[in-house]
């Protein structure tokens, strides 16, 4: 319901707009509800996704012509240009999870228990959004639990290699 909700606030600030400014007589829902109303939120969350996906590419590798690639090949790329142009939900959940992933990246960048704990919160929260946006977003979800396990796995568990005295740990770059 949540990608409904931005597109119907996108149509009422439209609607808004238009009694305001236009001299439009009645509501602002009814004002609004035309094809720039209801699409006029999409563009504004498909706009922000490139700057996002430069965000979440210099999170992943600090380096600025990679982040300017990923976020120059999103605005080529089809699917972000039509979702965000249209009258469609899939663009907020895509939105939302990159805004999820970049609050998870700063989760695993963080140095103090404090930091740790409102960065997982936060990423918490966007994900919340994003499942409330489309349930697809579960998927990413599942993805940032299995890092999160893993990460806890890697820290707590030593695999025992053989019948020798080595363990292996994971990160370490040990055999």
């Amino acid at each position: 319901p949540l990608s409904k909700e931005l597109m119907a606030a996108g149509e009422w600030l439209y609607g808004w707009w238009r009694v305001t400014f236009e001299g439009y007589r009645g509501s602002y829902a009814d004002a609004g509800f035309t094809p720039f109303g209801w699409r006029i939120m999409a563009c504004v969350f498909g706009s922000l996704v490139p700057p996002m996906m430069y965000l979440v590419a210099r999170r992943l590798w600090p380096d600025r012509f990679f982040a300017l690639a990923a976020g120059v090949l999103t605005c080529f790329d089809g699917m972000f240009f039509v979702q965000s142009r249209i009258g469609m939900i899939d663009i907020f959940p895509i939105f939302l999870i990159l805004l999820a992933y970049y609050g998870f990246l700063t989760h695993l960048r963080s140095r103090t228990t404090r930091e740790s704990m409102i960065t997982l919160l936060v990423t918490g929260v966007l994900l919340g959004l994003a499942v409330s946006a489309k349930w697809i977003a579960l998927a990413a979800w599942a993805s940032i639990v299995f890092f999160l396990f893993a990460r806890w796995f890697r820290r707590h568990v030593n695999v025992r290699l053989g019948s020798g005295e080595s363990y292996w740990e994971w990160g370490t770059g040990e055999g």
